[in-house]
């Protein structure tokens, strides 16, 4: 059997608690998008550098369909992280 505990806490000592949790986030974030292998969608040159692979190599994979990519506002193609790491993970057999 479960046993719950409950606290009761005034707002106010919580904001502290609040203020540290979204600080941390903040800075977590920052130094996602400050690393390109941390990133959410690469570009083509950052994707293949994560890949070892020279940008056309990229190219020519994602045009075989070997590998995912996202077309976004017109002509410029992103890669998402998870389609990357899953490319490697089909090519390493």
């Amino acid at each position: 059997m479960e046993k719950h505990l409950t606290i009761h806490l005034p707002a106010s000592a919580l904001e502290p608690l609040i203020a540290h949790l979204a600080q941390a986030v903040q800075e977590r974030l920052g130094a996602a998008r400050s690393n390109p292998s941390e990133q959410m969608a690469l570009t083509e040159p950052e994707a293949a550098a994560l890949l070892g692979l020279k940008p056309h190599q990229l190219r020519d994979a994602r045009r075989a369909g070997r590998v995912r990519a996202c077309q976004i506002t017109g002509r410029r193609i992103r890669y998402r992280r998870v389609d990357l790491l899953r490319y490697l993970e089909e090519n390493l057999n």
